[in-house]
């Protein structure tokens, strides 16, 4: 099974062919100013399972100081994958898939830090930084 997904404007194209093994919403005010809502909604898979297909050219990143780059399109100025070659992950704003992942969000992280405005209130698992197993 592939998942395609792309940015908003299109230019920039990818596949996964594994299976996403998590989804969580992180509330890290990094997470948060990235995609201008109470959090992000990430879909984690193996980077050996992913593929850019189109635009390469149209990425662009920001490496903010003590954490990961974060691309996103020149273009349109969409979140895009997260590649962590450290980890063999692949971090992928779950917004850019344009098919069921087959998996749904099963956690939230970083809540310690969620906007003070929003309230969690489905009965999924909370950590209030990141999970022991991560």
């Amino acid at each position: 099974m592939s998942i395609a997904g792309g940015c908003l404007c299109g230019a920039v194209r990818f596949e996964l062919d594994g299976p996403i093994e998590v989804i969580n919403y992180c509330h890290c005010s990094r997470c948060r100013r990235r995609t201008g809502s109470a959090f992000a909604t990430i879909a984690h898979a193996q980077l050996a399972d992913f593929r850019l297909i189109a635009g390469e050219e149209r990425i662009a990143t920001f490496a903010p100081e003590g954490w990961s780059r974060r691309s996103f399109c020149r273009t349109c100025g969409s979140p895009l994958p997260g590649l962590n070659t450290e980890d063999g992950e692949v971090g992928i704003p779950a917004g850019l898939l344009e098919e069921d992942p087959g998996t749904r969000p099963s956690l939230h992280i970083m809540v310690s830090s969620k906007a003070p405005w929003f309230e969690v209130s489905d009965k999924l698992a909370q950590h209030d930084e990141f999970p022991d197993e991560w």
